[in-house]
């Protein structure tokens, strides 16, 4: 009929219509005994009585709340309802009732702030399908635990408030749910509650979120030039590796040639320079050391060429009388080095024309080891920092200081799972939360099965890429002034757009990852202005003074790639490691033996037991990856699509040969038309 059930004063209080299987009993304080609410708690593993709180009323009037001497059991908690579709966590009965009464939802009741973040984590295991919802009450330290509680299961915080144009009497309390539901009724308890849910049911959190907002996707070839792809692609075919880490490490080689001489400028006051950290994660073994050594080739050789100069000025010095001799020989320019000590920087960048140094790392656990190894104490990392953001250094040594002014170090290299794992994750990850890992673009890639065949980096596409870093050179080495690259109206609206989207999801992403994002709109702007210069010294020409939308849409294309790699990267951290696409490897193997179709591979390769879906995905990523290429013709009438495995032939196809004359593109012009240099006596022709 509607009428309350009570039986203790601690319900009628609340205004709580039921007892909810709670037991009414006694609690003895200072030898007088007292009508108390029993609250049993179960065990969450036990699934048995572990304790119970008792909630009763001292001769004082005031409620006070215990548990049974004998808890032990601290997963304990009461439930509300079967747990089914949602569940809501919350700290104390009475919030739990309220919610349960006004909502219908079940609900798990944790009995202290700290504790919901215990219980939150196994209501997940148990229930991996349910939605959670933490029911925060309004101090601030339980919205702070409310929100840590649910970010770690990608849950949800409600947090009751007062109704618009609502006061409560001076001698009311308004802290939590139970305040609202017994001050105006279930009613608009359930109107907050069914708002709260409408009004964030698209909001993800966590890791999930990550996973969304920058997924793991294939390098975007498309925002290089089209042959530079091609050749980029052959150079990871012909180590049988993975030539998604080469872009990265291509763009950080050509910044090397330009060092300071071009800067974006995002807007007034904000510049960028053309540094750029590249990292490849990847087994021992899996090809990443020759593809990177074939990319920084031209720079190794125009080091030779700067020793022998300098070999041969100093060797004709010496002959000389010592009357006769002047000015000693320039030491040899720095293009690159293997050896990362702020010591052997300075001696390179001293009266370094450009500012720009290649650091090759074959182990890249060096960008820390190779620190602090002149001191017994403190840390060269503000230093590395420093040299990142394209600022001064310097360096405190005993009886001497290390001065680095400003330059351009780009640091490509390689490192495997363990050894990232072992050197970053560090000491609790401090220089995970010191900033360290976040100023590298990472490529994390998984061991996988690489057809390994006769194909090699052909000559031509190596001279092409030769002479793009040439023209680079001499192009900076004749620059009086800093280029700046400024971004046109429609460029900088464009990635204010992306930036401002991005930046305001970054609360909700793990910890882990948030401090990747200001360094990825910093990359999109260095990426942009590298990939602008790329396009243009490949093709025989200069770089302009601004950056298009194209060029800033290529930026943010690649630094979401990056950012995909990142998900997975601080995952290796705590021991997440990828593992192999097998889907992937079995085509791969199948399409060994010649070219087949997509039912073919279903029947031959997967007995029938993929779906169509999976295996046009799985496809689709090894075309996306130029591992398989595709060719589309008709048999009566129907169309077919046949996949085969790319090689060099099928790479190098006439169409795409169809281009400008270009000072990068010259020596690709001697190709015939299946790829194959033919030799006359009159030189080489098509």
């Amino acid at each position: 009929e509607g009428k309350k059930e009570s039986g203790h004063l601690y319900i009628e209080n609340k205004k709580l219509n039921s007892l909810h299987g709670t037991r009414i009993g006694c609690w003895f304080d200072n030898g007088t005994e007292h009508p108390s609410l029993m609250i049993p708690l179960v065990g969450f593993h036990s699934n048995t009585l572990c304790s119970i709180q008792h909630i009763y009323y001292n001769k004082d009037g005031k409620c006070c709340k215990r548990f049974d001497g004998k808890y032990k059991d601290r997963d304990g908690f009461f439930l509300f309802g079967q747990p089914e579709k949602r569940i809501a966590v919350v700290e104390g009965f009475a919030t739990g009732a309220s919610i349960f009464e006004a909502t219908g939802v079940s609900v798990a009741v944790a009995f202290t702030c700290s504790r919901i973040k215990t219980l939150a984590p196994l209501l997940r295991q148990r229930y991996p399908d349910a939605e959670i919802v933490i029911v925060s009450d309004l101090g601030d330290d339980e919205r702070e635990k409310s929100a840590t509680a649910a970010k770690a299961v990608n849950g949800r915080v409600f947090i009751p408030s007062l109704p618009d144009n609502e006061t409560i009497a001076r001698e009311e309390t308004f802290t939590d749910a139970n305040d609202l539901f017994r001050l105006f009724g279930e009613e608009e308890l359930s109107r907050q509650w069914e708002d709260f849910l409408e009004n964030t049911k698209n909001v993800m959190t966590g890791w999930p979120l990550a996973k969304t907002i920058a997924p793991r996707i294939s390098f975007p070839w498309d925002i290089l030039p089209a042959q530079f792809s091609q050749s980029l692609k052959q150079l990871g075919r012909s180590c049988a590796t993975s030539a998604h880490s080469l872009p990265g490490m291509a763009l950080a080689i050509l910044a090397t040639t330009l060092g300071r001489k071009v800067v974006v400028q995002a807007k007034s006051g904000w510049h960028e320079p053309l540094i750029i950290w590249v990292i490849t994660i990847q087994e021992t073994g899996d090809g990443k050391t020759p593809a990177m050594r074939k990319l920084t080739n031209s720079l190794e050789n125009k080091q030779k060429q700067e020793h022998d100069r300098h070999h041969d000025e100093l060797a004709f010095f010496e002959s000389l009388p010592k009357e006769e001799r002047g000015t000693p020989p320039k030491p040899p320019r720095g293009y690159f080095t293997t050896d990362f000590t702020f010591e052997a920087l300075q001696s390179e960048l001293e009266d370094h024309p450009t500012g720009g140094l290649l650091i090759v790392l074959n182990e890249a656990s060096a960008i820390i080891s190779s620190q602090n190894q002149y001191k017994a104490k403190g840390v060269d990392r503000e230093s590395l920092l420093a040299l990142h953001d394209g600022h001064v250094a310097r360096v405190i040594r005993k009886g001497k200081s290390v001065m680095i002014p400003k330059a351009c170090v780009q640091i490509v290299g390689g490192i495997q799972p363990k050894t990232f794992r072992d050197v970053f994750g560090e000491k609790g990850n401090k220089y995970l939360f010191d900033g360290t890992i976040f100023r590298c673009l990472y490529t994390y890639l998984p061991v996988k099965h690489i057809l390994l065949n006769d194909e090699s980096w052909n000559e031509q596409y190596h001279e092409a890429w030769h002479n793009t870093i040439s023209q680079a050179l001499c192009w900076a080495d004749e620059q009086n002034n800093v280029l700046v690259l400024k971004l046109d109206a429609s460029a900088q609206e464009r990635f204010f757009q992306w930036r401002n989207n991005l930046d305001r999801k970054k609360a909700l992403l793990p910890e882990e990852l948030r401090g990747f994002l200001p360094k990825a709109y910093g990359y999109a702007l260095r990426l942009s202005g590298a990939i602008h210069c790329l396009h243009a010294f490949y093709n025989g020409d200069t770089p302009k003074t601004t950056l298009t939308l194209s060029d800033v849409e290529r930026g943010i294309s690649m630094v979401m790639f990056y950012l995909g790699q990142a998900v997975d990267t601080i995952k290796l951290l705590s021991g997440v490691e990828l593992k192999e696409d097998f889907d992937q490897t079995k085509i791969l193997e199948a399409l060994e033996n010649g070219p087949l179709t997509q039912t073919d591979i279903n029947k031959s390769v997967f007995k029938r037991h993929k779906s169509s879906d999976e295996i046009k995905e799985t496809l689709k990523s090894l075309l996306a990856q130029g591992d398989i290429s595709e060719k589309k013709t008709e048999t009566t009438g129907r169309p077919k699509t046949t996949y085969c495995l790319v090689r060099e032939k099928s790479e190098l196809s006439e169409e795409r040969l169809c281009m400008e004359p270009a000072v990068g593109l010259n020596s690709l012009n001697s190709l015939n038309s299946e790829g194959v240099t033919e030799e006359k006596d009159d030189g080489l022709i098509i």
